[in-house]
């Protein structure tokens, strides 16, 4: 297992550059016999612990729909219907259901835990003819320029290498499709990176995933109890006391699980798409604390009448709710910057 931080500074508009600071370093990725590197190995991303999770957790809502309607806020609502979609990440299979609801199709749903597969395939039973429910790593990504819509939901920011996963995303999307994904926020979220982010680290994800289990039931507890007492004003903590004490146990517990969690600054959001070759890209603030980020794959035809400075896509406003609405964030004059961990 390889232990290590990387921080990537991030200019307004630039591409991250990574920084690597390595500790308890072994290679995770050696070269194979023939001098060939072998893809990443997923594992790192605790799709295993996360299996667990969702063969415990698999009833469909009307919260989580629109808890998807947020996360895929970036994305103009028109271009839904009639998309072909890949879903990078689909867990329980909830986020296929609801774009299928939303009149996509056909569409390719992935993941590399086969509880989380199982539970997808009985979630998505009723479009068994136009979904397809497959193991398949997003390191690699067998599809070239095949999807109109390509997403992945609460995945990239588990991932030890986030901007891989988003090029894959970007060679199975179609010349002028979009890449969309959601990722964590840093912005209001300052108590769980520098609070709860170490423990997590240091000791929920090494627990046995029975234990951390059992222990997510405890923490749930006390955040019910917290909200009924008018703990929390930004919306996500108004949507969390309409929920039920199941669906914030999950919550909790997902955040207790995993090994690696990202939590991004607007820029640094934007900017991982934007190193990928995306443009027009976009994002929303969902519930004040995390990102809906979506861009374009270039057309030809596009990049030859405009720059990406002047030039709107189809279906894109000119300008986002936060340019209209900036954030009320001070960084104090630091360097936007996240911490890679494992």
């Amino acid at each position: 297992m390889e232990w290590q931080t990387i921080v990537y500074f991030c200019g307004a508009g630039s591409v991250c550059k990574p920084l690597t600071h390595a500790f308890e370093v072994t290679s995770m990725n050696q070269s194979n016999t023939s001098g060939k590197s072998s893809p990443p190995s997923p594992k790192s991303g605790s799709p295993d612990r996360f299996g667990y999770s969702w063969s415990l957790f698999t009833e469909l809502s009307a919260l989580q729909a629109t808890q998807f309607a947020g996360w895929t806020s970036a994305l103009p609502e028109s271009l839904w219907p009639g998309a072909s979609f890949l879903d990078v990440g689909c867990g329980m299979g909830r986020n296929t259901v609801w774009a299928m609801q939303k009149g996509a199709g056909p569409g390719i749903a992935i993941d590399v835990d086969e509880r989380s597969l199982d539970t997808a395939r009985r979630n998505t039973q009723q479009w068994m003819d136009r979904v397809d429910v497959r193991w398949m790593s997003a390191y690699e990504i067998k599809f070239t320029e095949q999807f109109d819509i390509v997403f992945s939901i609460g995945v990239i920011h588990h991932l030890e290498h986030p901007e891989l996963a988003v090029q894959n995303m970007v060679k199975a999307t179609k010349s002028g499709g979009r890449v969309l994904v959601w990722l964590y926020g840093r912005e209001n979220n300052g108590w769980i990176v520098y609070l709860f982010n170490p423990i997590r680290r240091f000791l929920f994800s090494r627990l046995p995933i029975g234990i951390t289990n059992g222990l997510a039931w405890v923490l749930a507890a006390i955040l019910l109890l917290l909200l009924r007492m008018g703990w929390g004003r930004l919306p996500y903590h108004d949507l969390l006391r309409k929920t039920t004490f199941r669906h914030i146990k999950h919550i909790t517990f997902d955040h207790m699980l995993p090994h690696i969690a990202l939590y991004y600054r607007r820029e640094e959001a934007e900017a991982l798409l934007k190193q990928a070759g995306l443009v027009h890209v976009r994002s929303e603030w969902v519930n004040e604390m995390s990102w809906s980020v979506c861009g374009q794959k270039p057309m030809n035809t596009v990049l030859d009448t405009c720059s990406v400075s002047n030039c709107v896509a189809p279906g894109f406003p000119e300008t986002t709710s936060l340019e209209r609405n900036p954030l009320p964030v001070n960084l104090g004059g630091k360097t936007p910057s996240h911490l890679h961990e494992s």
